[in-house]
């Protein structure tokens, strides 16, 4: 959100809003879901990321 102040730090993918601001999401949350609709692409995702957050549930196709 725009107008965020950020101070101190923020772990890497660390969606970020308010004021003073505070972690809302991690991004890898979202890329999760289109992973799992383009699993050809999840070497590749995983060699650059490393590895989506823990407590996430299996990667699952939408219809």
């Amino acid at each position: 959100r725009a107008g965020s102040v950020l101070r101190g730090e923020f772990a890497e993918f660390s969606v970020i809003a308010g004021n003073p601001a505070q972690v809302v999401g991690d991004s890898r949350t979202g890329d999760a879901r289109w992973l799992a609709d383009q699993p050809e692409l999840q070497a590749h995702y995983q060699a650059w990321v490393g590895s989506l957050p823990t407590g996430l549930p299996p990667l699952e196709r939408t219809p």
